[in-house]
């Protein structure tokens, strides 16, 4: 019986090791992961940004294009 118990008391111990271990993992994975999500954010507002502006020289050039060809036609 005791030896039963030492044995059941070496299996807990050895899975709130495991379990300590688990939890410093998750620790480093959440700060990877925020690590990656700053920049990522950035990307994405700079992208927009730069998408904006094509959309404003798009318009650009359409209102060009359209002063252009109103003055041939005159």
């Amino acid at each position: 019986m005791q030896k039963l118990a030492m044995e059941r008391l070496a299996q807990i111990e050895g899975a709130e090791r495991h379990i300590e271990s688990l939890q410093r993992e998750n620790g480093d994975v959440d700060d990877e992961l925020e690590r990656i999500r700053v920049p990522e954010m950035g990307a994405h507002s700079k992208v927009a940004l730069l998408e904006a502006r094509v959309e404003e020289r798009e318009k650009e050039i359409e209102s060009l294009l359209k002063s252009n060809n109103e003055q041939r036609t005159t």
